[in-house]
């Protein structure tokens, strides 16, 4: 059948649809249009079957002939006749040689066949091809239908078509009834007799492979299995490699499961951040060849996490994740390639890892690839990055929404439009994206909505660890915009922010410091250290002067600059006694109000350079 054939539905809701080559898909019932199958590339009907239709309903039955080429010409009516009752011949008409590039052909037509039918004949019984067809049919298990052309003598057939039933076509035999007769035992158990042909081709193909992947799973190994228990007396048994298939799919089946779970456990640990656990979870589920476990894996031992770094064996599980299928582990090769984190950029083989897993629907990969079309700048590759970007953002990824909102309010590539960047600002920011808030916050910061929703959205992305809200929030605490002016929660969201590392707040930071504490002491971006109280416990920030003097314990500093309060208890205590042992007592704070005096300075040092 041309165009696949349909399998009856099933009570789960499902039917099965069979190419003619064999190859088997599961589809809902109300499937309907048409596939490629990925076996032969043939089209594959989805329209379903009438209630009752048998698992085969419309295939062919597929035989193979057998013959020696001195009775072609009996060979050509039999076949003819034979496909009149709408059976698929296989046969060599042509007179060739059985050179190496022939015969791989005769052994797949015979591995294709539902049935050998050996045409028997004083020449075929002596001809080493139909020796060699018949050792692989045997080899195979083949089902074979012998009919008798002209009479041999027991004693000089093989011993496997010795043992069966015959059918004759000889002169002194009516060839309609002999016909009837073979089509008849032709049909004999033929659903359990396809399946038979199925699954020795699967098999075949799996051990061409190196016996990895193409394994039977789900509902189509619970099938096998049951159709190998419902085997007929009369059919031919299983070869060694199909039951070797079968089981090693069992095995398969019952070490993704296992994998499955480790792979569950591992995300719980990691949620937990019991990172050490998950780690192992991942590493026993992608021993098992688990390619999920393999990229969530390779992500914790290229950042260290959980355990010691180690790039290059994450590169490898990302490489082999990918090529068994997974569209996470090809994206972040492509970001890999992309970054440069692999030693070097490499924009090609970014492209081609991001365009293969975007093909496959995954929609990170999809932004990413949009993202770098637009860095590279090239107009001919605007429509791809255009395409690319809708689509995922259409699909509910929300990175891609703010990608779209951000090229709709700069007019890069498409028409300058306000109202469409806020449209997809806030279709991001429904779906949680920081970015996004980020975005329709300066928006409203400068248009209609104002300072006060501005706010509210910095604070829900600072919140989500943000930084650039962070900074951007610290801005209007230190205005008073939209918020009530309070220095100490801008200082706080800045401090955080430059944590975080972001450069703006680090280099704002550090400048308000320096400034303050009047020392020419290098104070290095991000770097900040703490001081524990020796009353309460309350780690307590270190200024330049306490980080000189640390550095240098005989500095001569002035006593009153190393003096600090602790903000939880307001005792006061000086650096350079804590320091070298000589705190003893616990003080009342003093001149606290000279430190808030400083804090305000620091602050307004801030707010100009932000402002500047």
């Amino acid at each position: 059948m041309a165009e696949g054939v349909q399998e009856s539905r099933r009570q789960d809701g499902k039917r099965i649809v069979a190419c003619a080559c064999g190859q088997r898909y599961r589809v809902p019932i109300q499937a309907v249009g048409t596939r490629s199958c990925t076996k032969c590339d043939r089209p594959v009907s989805l329209a379903p079957t009438p209630d009752g239709a048998s698992e085969h309903a419309g295939e062919k039955l597929k035989v193979f002939v057998s013959y020696s080429r001195k009775d072609k010409d009996f060979v050509l009516w039999f076949s003819d006749a034979l496909q009149a009752q709408d059976v698929n011949v296989f046969r060599d008409l042509d007179d060739i040689l059985p050179t190496e590039e022939w015969w791989p052909r005769i052994e797949k037509l015979i591995a294709a066949a539902d049935t050998v039918v050996f045409v028997i004949s004083p020449d075929s019984v002596g001809s080493e091809i139909c020796a060699r067809e018949i050792a692989v049919c045997e080899k195979l298990n083949k089902r074979i239908a012998p009919i008798v052309l002209r009479d041999v003598a027991g004693h000089l057939l093989p011993g496997s078509l010795a043992k069966l039933n015959q059918v004759f076509f000889t002169a002194r035999h009516e060839f309609d009834q002999a016909l009837a007769t073979l089509a008849g035992a032709l049909q004999l158990d033929i659903g359990w007799i396809r399946e038979h042909t199925r699954i020795g081709e699967l098999a075949m193909r799996w051990d061409s492979r190196g016996r990895t992947g193409g394994m039977l799973e789900g509902e189509e190994l619970k099938e096998a299995e049951a159709w190998l228990a419902r085997r007929p007396k009369t059919a031919p048994p299983l070869t060694e490699l199909q039951r070797a298939f079968i089981e090693r799919s069992r095995q398969a089946a019952s070490d993704r499961a296992k994998s499955d779970s480790d792979v569950i456990l591992g995300l719980n640990l990691y949620a937990q951040k019991n990172y050490p656990a998950a780690r192992d979870a991942w590493t026993r589920a992608a021993n098992l060849g688990n390619p999920a476990a393999m990229t969530h894996l390779a992500k914790m031992l290229g950042d260290g996490v959980g355990g010691a770094a180690n790039p290059q064996e994450a590169l490898g599980l990302f490489s082999k994740a990918a090529a068994l299928g997974d569209l996470e582990a090809m994206t972040f090769l492509g970001f890999l390639h992309e970054s440069g984190d692999l030693g070097k950029t490499d924009i090609d083989q970014a492209l081609q890892w991001y365009r293969r897993a975007a093909a496959a629907g995954q929609l990170q990969a999809m932004a990413n690839l949009s993202g770098l079309l637009v860095r590279m700048g090239d107009e001919k590759d605007a429509a791809e990055a255009w395409r690319w970007l809708t689509y995922a953002a259409e699909h509910g990824y929300p990175v891609a929404m703010n990608g779209m909102g951000e090229l709709a309010l700069a007019g890069r590539w498409c028409t300058q439009d306000d109202r469409e960047a806020e449209r997809w600002f806030c279709k991001a920011v429904d779906h949680g994206n920081a970015n996004a808030m980020v975005n329709l916050g300066s928006m409203h910061e400068r248009g209609a909505g104002g300072a006060t929703a501005a706010a509210q959205l910095y604070r829900r992305a600072a919140d989500l660890g943000n930084a650039d809200a962070m900074v951007k929030l610290g801005a209007l605490y230190l205005r008073g915009a939209g918020v009530d002016q309070d220095f100490s929660e801008a200082t706080r969201l800045f401090v955080k922010a430059a944590e975080l590392g972001h450069a703006g707040a680090q280099a704002k930071l550090a400048e308000g410091r320096r400034s303050l504490d009047g020392l020419q002491v290098p104070l290095p971006a991000g770097h900040f250290d703490f001081i524990t109280c020796p009353q309460c416990n309350t780690r307590v920030r270190k200024s330049n002067a306490e980080r000189a003097l640390e550095s240098n314990p005989q500095l001569q500093i002035d006593p009153f600059a190393t003096a600090l309060a602790c903000p939880n208890c307001h005792c006061e205590f000086r650096t350079d006694k804590l320091l070298r042992g000589e705190y003893d007592s616990k003080k009342p704070a003093r001149g606290y109000g000279f430190w808030i005096l400083c804090g305000a300075v620091v602050l307004a040092i801030v707010a100009y350079n932000l402002s500047h």
